[in-house]
């Protein structure tokens, strides 16, 4: 058994003194993220079913019932048609679950006060969230807690994600790639090509994957991971680069805001030149010369949310970053790197 000297001074917390006002708050509501919590399921779910299984909706009967006014009758269809959707809302909240209460358990083995998850529902495809985010107090006071509290969600996430994707893979088709008509392709990043590859080998030439449900999800997770660890502001990456960089992160967030629409805009002359080369609409939406909308989109949304800060991160006390959160910090910047996607979606026509 230690015991403290008590002659010694006691220990700082992890935060800031006047947080615990805010640490009262955060535990007394639940019911926003419980409401929040409900309304991601009903719209993952939904997506799933619309987006990710081959089954109509019927119409017919639905229409049957209403016209009757069979409200229980219209209901329990409508709930068939969207629990349809829970190969991939199921797989997607797991990953999502385990990743935010990383980040929870995390600020809690630390003594930070953090809110339960908030998730962000999205009822459209191909999504059916946005993920969620956590409440935090303005400054975490040590490295190494911040380094944890940032990096826990990720690295727990993928701990889950990337089985599921695998698993989601193995049970995906493949098929000869169609002459006719247009559809959307996911975007390929190095994790995401290593799990096809080992799920399925080389495919023929000709073929492609088609994905189960749950390969979707995977790919879902790992495209909200992938924006999560931009390196700018209270964003996961934004944790971890300035717990591992400090005074320089800024520039660092900075850079991201600057590379980001000209990625966009790079990815747009790359695939408007490919159509045009073609005889092909080379401003087609979501293909061509809009084909890197997405990045402008996603620097003005991590603007939006940091608007003020510039990217700035709030400071730490002095002191050094330990050996092993460096290499737990270098990990996880590598995990970024391995799931980046210069294209996370492509509207594509047959030839």
């Amino acid at each position: 058994m230690n015991e403290r000297d008590p002659r010694a001074p006691a220990p700082l917390p992890a935060v800031e003194p006047d947080d615990d006002d805010a640490a009262e708050q955060h535990d007394s509501s639940w019911r926003g993220p419980l409401l929040a919590f409900m309304a991601t399921v009903l719209s993952t779910f939904f997506v799933g079913a619309v987006a990710y299984v081959e089954a109509p909706f019927p119409s017919a009967r639905f229409a049957a019932a209403w016209r009757a006014h069979e409200f229980v009758s219209t209901l329990k269809i409508l709930l068939e048609f969207v629990g349809r959707g829970w190969t991939y809302a199921v797989p997607l909240l797991s990953i999502l679950l385990v990743h935010e209460f990383g980040h929870y358990l995390a600020a809690r083995y630390h003594g930070v006060p953090a809110s339960l998850p908030m998730f962000i529902p999205f009822p459209l495809p191909p999504l059916g969230t946005l993920g969620a985010v956590i409440r935090l107090p303005a400054r975490i006071r040590g490295r190494d807690a911040l380094l944890d509290v940032g990096a826990s969600g990720p690295l727990a996430g993928l701990c889950l994600a990337i089985p599921v994707t695998f698993v989601g893979l193995r049970l995906s088709q493949v098929r000869p790639v169609l002459t006719q008509g247009e559809w959307v392709e996911e975007g390929t990043s190095l994790i995401y090509a290593l799990l096809k590859l080992a799920a399925k080998g080389p495919l023929p030439s000709g073929h492609e994957i088609v994905l189960h449900p749950t390969a979707m999800a995977g790919w879902v997770a790992m495209l909200i991971t992938m924006l999560n660890l931009l390196p700018y502001g209270q964003l996961d990456g934004g944790h971890v680069s300035y717990a591992l960089f400090r005074s320089k992160s800024r520039s660092v967030a900075r850079s991201v805001l600057l590379v980001l629409p000209t990625l966009g805009a790079l990815v747009g002359l790359y695939y408007g030149r490919a159509l045009a080369r073609v005889g092909k609409n080379p401003w087609i939406l979501g293909g061509g010369y809009t084909q890197g909308l997405n990045w402008f989109v996603f620097a003005l949304m991590i603007w939006a949310l940091h608007r003020g800060e510039g990217g700035a991160h709030p400071p730490t006390d002095p002191g050094p970053l330990s050996p092993r959160r460096k290499l737990v910090a270098t990990i996880t910047l590598l995990l970024a790197v391995g799931l980046f996607m210069p294209v996370p979606l492509r509207s594509v026509s047959a030839p």
